[in-house]
């Protein structure tokens, strides 16, 4: 196998996956050296655990963006 093809299957990118979630947060994204989750809460989503967010409610979220 040449070095390219070598090359090109390691900069292929990785599936795309379901993002990491738990009882205490919407979305995880990383952990300590400990091993402790930080990220987004289901709180500060507004949402309760395990609830799906509403489509409508997302998309009029980015009308309020201060940019185009």
């Amino acid at each position: 196998m040449g070095k390219y093809k070598k090359e090109k299957q390691r900069n292929q990118l990785e599936p795309h996956t379901e993002p990491d979630q738990n009882d205490g947060f919407y979305f995880i994204a990383g952990y300590t050296p400990g091993g402790v989750p930080y990220g987004v809460t289901w709180e500060e989503m507004g949402l309760e655990p395990w609830q799906v967010p509403e489509v409508d409610a997302i998309q009029s979220d980015y009308s309020e963006l201060p940019f185009d």
